[in-house]
């Protein structure tokens, strides 16, 4: 969506936006052979670009950050789960690989952007990749002479910047999070001026395994999927702080996820269980006003 002063404004605009999606599409997309992500994970040794780069280099922060409930480099696990149409693997090979995975030694050099990695560390980069190019396309539209304001949206990670529809504020509708398919109803909506949205857990991806459905988040201490009925949408400045936060609260306990959340003040969590809602903030002002559509106005 773009707010720009003409038409002619708003679809350059969007045509900025367009050509950085595909750009970085041949950086990040790991169904494709050619890119170089998929180049990346053939190699114990990449030069890589400074867009890759600076995306691993995230990936293993948070991983820091986290104590290892976000990683990056669960792509030899998820390649297991998105096979493993029959019978669900089994539990203590995929916890051997889990912790070999975690201890596994990965070097990254920033001076000459070159990735060391071991064979067992294939990176799996789709959420904080997701996250960037989001920021990049976003940039590219308020670059846009005559854009002032837009929000970018690729499947379900929001960046909304400059003046919104809504007295100058965008609202960002949430879809009912444990309904598994596309175009659910909304349950409510978060208002903010700039900021990011980004979900994880059940949804219409989920793979399927043992005879059901199972969350396409693994947790990186257990190599198993994460509870199935369990979804997490964060909020924060950027999109890829977004969805570092949301696996986190989707991985973690809660009491793990608000320690962590104390090092990101201005950032939240909406946690969603069968048995219910929970909030989790980090204890500043956040971005964003909650309007939920599920309670019924105050009588007057």
């Amino acid at each position: 969506l773009v707010r720009a002063v003409g038409q002619a404004e708003a679809y350059a605009g969007a045509c900025a936006a367009r050509r950085e999606i595909d750009r970085l599409n041949g950086v990040f997309n790991w169904r494709d052979p050619a890119s170089e992500i998929s180049q990346l994970n053939r190699a114990n040794r990449h030069v890589a670009s400074g867009e890759l780069f600076a995306v691993v280099a995230a990936a293993e922060r948070w991983r820091e950050i986290s104590g290892g409930a976000y990683s990056a480099r669960l792509g030899r696990l998820l390649d297991i789960w998105r096979d493993a149409d029959g019978p669900a693997p089994a539990a203590g090979a995929m916890e051997r690989m889990a912790r070999e995975i975690a201890n596994a030694s990965v070097v990254l050099d920033a001076k000459t952007l070159t990735i060391l990695r071991p064979d067992v560390v294939q990176f799996d980069l789709d959420g904080l990749a997701k996250g960037h190019i989001v920021d990049r396309a976003l940039e590219a539209v308020m670059a846009t002479a005559g854009v002032g304001g837009a929000m970018v949206d690729i499947g379900g990670d929001i960046r909304c910047a400059g003046a919104g529809p809504c007295e100058g504020k965008w609202q960002v509708s949430l879809p009912q999070p444990l309904m598994p398919f596309d175009n659910a109803p909304a349950c409510g909506a978060f208002e903010m001026g700039e900021g990011a949205v980004a979900t994880s857990g059940c949804g219409p991806r989920d793979e399927r395994a043992g005879g059901g459905a199972i969350s396409a988040t693994i947790n990186p201490q257990t190599g198993w999927p994460v509870a199935y009925r369990r979804s997490a949408t964060a909020i924060a400045p950027t999109p890829m702080a977004a969805d570092a936060l949301a696996t986190i609260a989707l991985v973690s306990g809660d009491a793990e996820a608000k320690a962590c959340l104390k090092q990101m003040p201005s950032m939240a969590a909406r946690v969603t269980r069968p048995e219910g809602v929970d909030w989790l903030h980090g204890g500043e002002q956040p971005l964003f006003r909650w309007i939920d559509f599920e309670q019924p106005p105050s009588a007057k």
